[in-house]
């Protein structure tokens, strides 16, 4: 039949910055205000993938992480430090993930070294996509 020769429409879901300027001062991870997504596969892998711009206070490094379910899924990313005053940087991670099917939370977290880090604005986006 015709439908088993067309293949199911493939999920995705975004996150989009909501919180203008969102900061955290924790050396621990924590969520990031907005940063959120669910999805339910089919049992496809997904691509996930974030853009963040922040915002670091002198001396300091702010890093990021991906968590699928509660778990980190990826090295950590970012490493944006100031050797000024403050300054702006951009964090970026994309990768495939073999989920099994059915829901999945998808995260990203973020921690800083001491110091302030503040999400530009709304400068931040995550986005996830079934294979």
């Amino acid at each position: 039949p015709v439908k088993d020769a067309i293949s199911p429409t493939k999920v995705w879901s975004q996150a989009i910055g909501r919180t203008s300027s969102p900061t955290t001062t924790s050396s621990t991870y924590v969520p990031m205000p907005d940063m959120s997504c669910v999805v339910k596969v089919i049992g496809n892998a997904i691509d996930v993938s974030c853009e963040l711009q922040i915002q670091m206070t002198s001396g300091n490094t702010m890093t990021a992480q991906l968590y699928v379910d509660g778990i980190p899924i990826a090295p950590e990313f970012g490493d944006i430090g100031a050797t000024s005053s403050q300054v702006n940087g951009n964090a970026s991670c994309s990768l495939i993930v073999p989920v099994s099917p059915g829901f999945h939370s998808v995260q990203v977290y973020w921690k800083v070294n001491g110091g302030t880090a503040t999400a530009n604005l709304t400068n931040r986006s995550l986005t996830v996509r079934e294979m």
